[in-house]
């Protein structure tokens, strides 16, 4: 480019949209007034900052009572976007008597360091019009593997049922060594197993169901194969809390 005095001139330099500053979302602590038809409504948000906050900053009405000096600020957005940012509020994990923090960190297996929850998703409802986690009640308790012994502990009654319909094999169901099978694996190995693995779901999932009273209907011999069916649905429908 020439300028009016016949020296040439570099052309202005063109803006990189890369370097340009973005306005951050300002992160919200509460979903538009509804009226309350959102309460208790889930869904899952990606963690992307956790920051130390004075504790004068969490919202007054915020339905967990932040009782320390300082609190922990979780900032979230729904997975592939960049807004609107979400932010819920905990008290820090080695202080305080709020320990939702440490129980939510037990499920991923992980210290009292809030840094690994960054990048992955939490699953979140609306609790007295605010953002709140979904915390589980105890840190995780039981196992995920015990689901094999369900598989294990259903099987002879699948057997028997199977028979019924088709009729070979009914004297092989009779004999002793197959009954003793199915008496161990209906009163012991099924019951047992759907017990400590529904205690692993409801410690690490959404599932609210009752681990004793399923154990229970897993014990009732005719019940059973209506109702371990019925709780693997439930089971593969839960959503992780982390």
């Amino acid at each position: 480019m020439t300028g009016k005095d016949g020296t040439e001139s570099a052309p202005p330099e063109a803006e990189d949209p890369e370097t340009e500053p973005r306005d951050t979302p300002e992160p919200i602590a509460r979903p538009p007034d509804t009226d309350g038809e959102d309460e208790g409504e889930q869904f899952t948000a990606v963690v992307r900052e956790i920051e130390r906050i004075s504790a004068s900053e969490v919202p007054t009405g915020y339905p967990v009572a932040i009782e320390t000096a300082q609190a922990l600020a979780v900032e979230l957005t729904v997975e592939g976007t960049d807004e609107p940012v979400f932010v819920c509020y905990f008290e820090p994990a080695d202080r305080g008597p709020d320990d939702r923090l440490s129980r939510l960190l037990g499920v991923i297996g992980a210290d009292d360091d809030p840094e690994t929850l960054v990048g992955r998703e939490l699953l979140l409802t609306i609790s007295e019009g605010y953002y709140v986690p979904v915390v589980p009640d105890d840190r995780p308790r039981g196992t995920p593997k015990a689901v094999l012994g369900i598989f294990a502990g259903l099987a002879p009654s699948a057997v028997i049922g199977l028979v019924g319909v088709f009729a070979p094999g009914a004297a092989f169901i009779g004999t002793r060594p197959f009954v003793a099978g199915w008496l161990v694996a209906t009163f012991l190995l099924l019951p047992v197993s759907l017990y400590v693995d529904a205690l692993y779901l409801r410690t690490t999932t959404n599932w609210t169901g009752g681990p004793r009273n399923w154990a229970v209907m897993a014990a009732v011999p005719g019940l059973n194969v209506l109702a371990v069916p019925l709780y693997l649905i439930a089971r593969e429908n839960a959503d992780r809390l982390v």
